[in-house]
């Protein structure tokens, strides 16, 4: 017999599940996992639909209070992946964020320092040091520590998108409870997307194509809507223009949301929420191998 056993985020026990009976093969066993037939049919294992939106590099005061008012104006909450030098170099930027998480906002991780070249050792190829990948990487969690976030940087945005093996090691050694990495335009559906080291990212990239861009993303949202899923957003407002297509465009896709019945939540509240069966779907994965 499989047992798996939700806890709530106070640690105590919420509800326990059986997903096999005692005579199931383990093939069996594996199946009905692999189709969460089980797991779905269970109330405590269906989880509310909800989208997060994520603001990556926090490049500069006005960009981060651009991306906040554009969140605010369309009655959302958003987050920010923090690049730590930015607001090392810039005291003001560093207390703003510490206002907005105030708000709710969750303050994930992004790097101490990223620029072209000068950080290419994070990229999969010859020129990857992971050496200066750790490097970096403990410079800016000091950093957010010593800033004072209520998330203490425990969630990685990876520059670059990058996940492999390699960075996924360093994401586990380093002490992240998870990782987002590339832009795979994929939801996660009640943590059955399995690895919490490689969180699949919608990107919502502001240009000629908008258009195109906010139909895939409502067409994503009616499938969040049907299997109660999860959908994160990645913008960057260090590439938005000086109109108002961005907000305009963030607007749209919150209302859309807003109407078919589909939360939108700080990252900390939806990855907190669903941690327990991303656990869950990692010890099985040990016992009985891949899932997905």
């Amino acid at each position: 017999t499989v047992l798996i056993v939700e806890s709530s985020n106070n640690g105590q026990l919420s509800g326990e599940y059986y997903l096999s009976d005692a005579d199931d093969s383990q093939d069996n066993i594996v199946q009905k996992i692999k189709t969460l037939s089980y797991i779905s049919s269970k109330p405590r294992f269906v989880y509310q639909p909800c989208i997060t939106f994520i603001d990556d590099d926090t490049s500069s005061y006005s960009l981060v209070e651009r991306y906040h008012n554009a969140m605010q104006s369309a009655g959302a909450i958003g987050n920010y992946a923090v690049m730590t030098k930015r607001l090392t170099d810039d005291s003001s930027l560093k207390n703003l964020l510490l206002d907005y998480e105030k708000e709710g906002y969750t303050m994930l991780y992004h790097c101490y320092y990223q620029s072209g070249n000068n950080t290419a050792y994070f990229l999969p190829n010859e020129s990857r040091d992971i050496g200066q990948v750790i490097e970096n990487v403990v410079i800016g969690l000091r950093d957010m520590k010593q800033f004072g976030f209520n998330s203490d940087g425990r969630y990685w945005v990876t520059p670059y998108g990058v996940n492999d093996e390699a960075i996924q090691k360093v994401a586990r050694t380093c002490g992240f409870e998870c990782m987002l990495a590339n832009a795979t335009d994929d939801i996660i559906v009640n943590g059955g997307n399995c690895n919490r080291f490689n969180l699949p990212r919608n990107s919502m990239t502001i240009n000629d194509n908008i258009a195109s861009t906010i139909a895939r993303l409502k067409n994503k949202i009616d499938t969040v809507k049907a299997v109660n899923g999860w959908m994160i957003i990645t913008t960057h407002a260090n590439t938005w223009d000086n109109t108002t297509t961005p907000e305009d465009s963030i607007a749209e896709v919150v209302s859309y949301a807003n109407t078919v019945g589909v939360d939108i939540l700080s990252f900390q509240e939806a990855y907190e929420s669903r941690k327990a069966m991303f656990y869950v779907t990692e010890h099985l994965e040990n016992l009985f191998g891949n899932l997905c």
